[in-house]
């Protein structure tokens, strides 16, 4: 071989292996992330340091709607980082918070945050609530964790949950006298069952002496020896009939009880539909129909609620995932497991008809331990900085920093198909189409008691 051969050979070599370092998703430019990023020195930290305040506030801009996403439910550090940026957010007029969680229990945590009732908020189903009659215990403890590990794993993100919704309910006592208060709504079907029952007792306890009342109260208790998937078709079947014709109950219980009736059977419904479906799916594919019709109800919810509230400016909890810009481009799954196009997420729907007004913030925290509740030991898992991922390519850039996403160069790995997430929700796409700014907390760990 000659010599120019020889050198011909090398560039096609160097630019073979900058391909592939490139298609690995390994490295981000380090002058782009030291001219785009902001040191965020204290992950525990549940206030913005000024430097990240004031970066935080030429980000968002007019935004009136903000995502705080997150990589994994079951870690500790989401709670700071959500803290955080709420508590800047309150300041700047954002009075709304709407969570990736059943719409029954977010309710009692609202009515916690307006009343300061203790009780309100130790009815929370998803935090180990098991009721307080014989009727409410029999709805709520088929659905409990059954295996002690995850009994305690419950413990703790309850612990934390709880927490959370003390600092929203002093965040919101801390506003100035005849200021509006922090309101909290959930979009999702119930992660545990069981609680919409009381719910609608609740609600058609002021009219218990209608027959349609005492009609529909009657169909909804539980039959002895029925079947789960039986149950959830009774309940199915009968949101259906509310829904098809309303005129009866409108005419008995008013407009406003009857709406609220009909929105708690579909909860409800979808609820037992979503976490039946997903239980009995045999396939990857199968089990991703119910998580997208479980997309639906959120989008129905969100809905709902953008069209009660025009021009309110509101906050956005959730999985990142859920939380993404543009969901066509991701894929749910590793990218070297089974995995299948992602369904169109909430974050999705409401970016698309008024994509000025959403700004949309990751937490990508990769590696440590979290908690894993599936009924499998052990409950604490370890949570490894997977290579070539998204997280991996951030590690060398620090510990814990912001970045904004918007002037990234074309060409990175944040706009190619590369694999981020947690094991709980790992993922694989462009991350700059779906957040608009990173928070990086490379470290991470399970929920605490306290």
């Amino acid at each position: 071989m000659g010599k120019s051969e020889g050198m011909g050979c090398v560039r096609v070599l160097t630019a073979l292996a900058a391909l592939l370092a490139g298609c690995s998703g390994a490295k981000l430019d380090s002058a782009w992330v030291r001219a785009n990023s902001t040191g965020w020195s204290d992950p525990e930290s549940t206030q913005l340091e000024p430097r990240v305040a004031e970066r935080v506030d030429a980000m968002i801009g007019d935004a009136r709607i903000v995502y705080l996403g997150e990589p994994d439910h079951y870690i500790h550090e989401k709670y700071p980082y959500r803290l955080a940026l709420l508590r800047h957010l309150f300041a700047r007029g954002f009075r709304h918070v709407g969570m990736e969680m059943g719409t029954s229990d977010a309710a009692r945590i609202d009515r916690f945050l307006e009343l300061g009732d203790p009780a309100s908020l130790e009815r929370v189903v998803l935090h180990g609530y098991s009721g307080a009659t014989p009727q409410e215990r029999r709805e709520l403890e088929r659905f409990q964790p059954r295996t002690e590990s995850d009994r305690e794993a419950t413990t703790a993100f309850a612990a934390e949950e709880k927490r959370f919704a003390h600092a929203m309910r002093e965040l919101s006592e801390s506003r100035a006298p005849g200021t509006e208060r922090l309101h909290f709504f959930g979009f999702d079907t119930e992660g545990i069952l069981g609680g919409g029952y009381q719910d609608l007792r609740d609600t058609l306890a002021p009219h218990a002496d209608r027959a349609e009342a005492q009609g529909l109260l009657a169909r909804l208790a539980l039959v002895e020896g029925e079947s789960l998937g039986d149950e959830a078709l009774r309940v199915f079947k009968l949101a259906e009939e509310v829904r098809e014709d309303p005129a009866p109950y409108r005419a008995a219980f008013g407009e406003a009880v009857a709406t609220r009736l009909l929105e708690q059977l579909d909860a409800l419904s979808e609820s037992f539909v979503f976490q039946l479906g997903r239980l009995q799916s045999r396939t990857l594919a199968d089990r991703h129909r119910f998580y997208a019709r479980r997309e639906e109800f959120m989008h129905k919810t969100l809905d709902r609620w953008l069209e009660a509230h025009p021009g309110e400016k509101l906050i956005l909890l959730g999985h990142n995932t859920h939380l993404s810009r543009d969901s066509s481009t991701l894929r749910a799954g590793p990218s070297d497991g089974e995995h299948e196009p992602m369904w169109r997420s909430i974050g999705t729907h409401v970016v698309e008809p008024r994509p000025q007004e959403v700004f949309v913030f990751w937490l990508l925290a990769p590696e440590g331990e979290h908690l894993m509740p599936d009924g499998r030991q052990p409950v604490t898992r370890r949570v490894p900085l997977r290579e070539g991922s998204v997280e991996a390519a951030l590690a060398p850039h620090g510990d814990a920093f912001l970045l904004d996403l918007r002037q990234r160069p074309p060409g990175t790995l944040l706009d190619e198909v590369t694999d981020y997430g947690n094991p709980s929700s790992y993922a694989h796409g462009p991350v700059g189409r779906n957040a608009d700014a990173v928070v990086f907390f490379r470290k991470i760990s399970p929920p605490r008691k306290d």
